[in-house]
């Protein structure tokens, strides 16, 4: 078996609110260890996703590498994930890397900033290291300001410190997957990037028919497709970011197992997606199979089936909508009269009204029979903070803001009972939970703010 046997590679992906991230790693690395493309040696090759990608397990990875990787070596450090420039004071201008688990509170603890990812290159005896970085994801903390920081996050997609590296001229390319002011498209089987990075790695537009891809034939390739694929779309216009300074035209890989003639992808065409489309997690349903609710009304937020109406009971969805008791049905904007069912999602009719359904939230708690005067007035200024922060949210996340405040009426409704269902009350606040978690990819002050309120309303009953 033919092996390139100079390779060496760390792909990290690391998930979290970005699940595209491991898929997408994953696809490199599987792609790399092909026999019958790049042929890189399997033990040459590591993944770290999700919680393997925790900044500890990176930093020890880039080590081991460091000594597995001679002088006549190529390694490829591909990374997946949020990227940031951010003022610190007294410290000023500083990148960071985002692994798994980082706290915004404490970034030199949990991220990787730009001086230390700098200096783990160093460490690397290889001459021919090509660096890809896919951080310009949809969502995040740029539009926040972190008060814990006294600073703003900005994407960023290249640590300020590679140009330092590629003045040093030993070897490194860095390859970005879009520029600062741009999103990185999502897509099926993979990112858009990522997608045309394997295209090049198995050898589409190679200069030279030789059997082995080079750096420019990557780097030539990626500055081609990326803004055919993405011109004229809505987020604008994707380019890569390219810095090869001082580097050689070096081998990154065989294209075809060794072979000369490119062959065809082990994969399904690309099908590009918008940049929010990396935030949500594929193949998610909504499953309420033998789940009872209580209340006059519950609307939900969902792709999938759905069966669920006033005091009704599903037993089992996976034929389609499933409808037993009294109330009544809302389809696609149509209203009859009573109890009254929303269908959200691929079923929505006319947007919901986020400020509404937070009053009609704040109204609920002035009546409710559960706990004191000095508790429910603490949950209305809880709603009335949400409702504040709400009102920053980025364009792309207003669909899960709405989800939100429909989750907070649901649990509210079934507070409102004179006995509520504690099960029910706490899948409900799981659910708020959930919803807001997804938000605070952007907007980190909501999802403290729906813990708060949640637990307020454990403490009433």
């Amino acid at each position: 078996m033919t092996q390139f046997t100079n390779g060496h590679a760390l792909l990290i992906g690391v998930g979290a609110d970005l699940p595209i991230t491991v898929e997408d790693a994953t696809g490199v690395a599987d792609f790399l260890k092909n026999p019958a493309y790049c042929a890189y040696p399997s033990s040459q090759v590591v993944l770290l996703t999700s919680q393997q990608a925790r900044r500890q397990a990176v930093l020890s990875a880039f080590d081991e590498l460091a000594t597995a990787a001679s002088e006549e070596d190529t390694v490829v450090i591909y990374f997946s994930g949020h990227g940031y420039v951010t003022e610190l004071p007294l410290i000023g201008q500083t990148y960071f890397l985002m692994p798994y688990g980082y706290d915004v509170k404490n970034l030199r603890q949990t991220a990787i900033d730009g001086r230390e990812f700098a200096d783990k290159l160093r460490a690397i005896r290889a001459k021919k290291i090509l660096v890809l970085l896919d951080c310009c994801h949809a969502g995040g903390l740029d539009v926040a300001q972190t008060k814990s920081l006294g600073a703003t996050l900005v994407k960023s997609s290249m640590p300020p410190e590679s140009t330092e590296l590629l003045a040093e001229g030993n070897g490194y390319v860095f390859i970005g997957s879009s520029r600062a002011d741009e999103l990185s498209y999502a897509g099926r089987p993979y990112s858009v990037f990522t997608y045309a990075l394997l295209e090049a790695l198995g050898g589409k537009g190679v200069a030279n028919k030789d059997g082995y891809v080079r750096v420019t034939d990557i780097s030539q390739y990626c500055a081609e497709i990326l803004p055919q694929r993405t011109e004229k779309r809505s987020h604008g216009t994707q380019h890569p970011v390219l810095n090869f300074e001082n580097a050689d035209n070096f081998v990154v890989a065989y294209y075809a197992g060794g072979e000369t003639e490119p062959k065809g992808l082990p994969f399904p065409e690309l099908t590009v997606e918008p940049p929010e489309a990396a935030l949500q997690p594929t193949g998610m349903t909504f499953n309420q199979e033998n789940q009872t609710v209580h209340g006059n009304q519950t609307n939900i937020g969902s792709a999938g089936n759905i069966g669920q109406i006033g005091d009704s009971t599903t037993i089992n969805q996976s034929g389609g909508v499933n409808f037993h008791g009294s109330g009544q049905v809302s389809i696609g904007g149509s209203v009859v009269g009573g109890d009254q069912f929303n269908l959200s999602g691929d079923f929505r009719g006319a947007q919901l009204n986020i400020q509404t359904l937070l009053e009609n939230v704040t109204q609920t708690i002035g009546r409710l029979p559960h706990g004191d005067v000095d508790q429910r007035a603490q949950v209305q200024k809880l709603i009335g903070e949400l409702q504040s922060e709400l009102q920053k949210v980025p364009q792309h996340l207003t669909q899960e803001s709405e989800k939100l405040a429909e989750r907070l009426e649901a649990l509210f409704e079934e507070v409102a009972e004179d006995e509520p269902d504690a099960a029910v009350v706490g899948k409900f606040g799981e659910r708020v939970k959930q919803m807001a978690g997804k938000i605070a990819v952007a907007l980190p002050t909501v999802l403290p703010l729906a813990q708060k309120i949640v637990e307020m309303v454990k403490e009433m009953l």
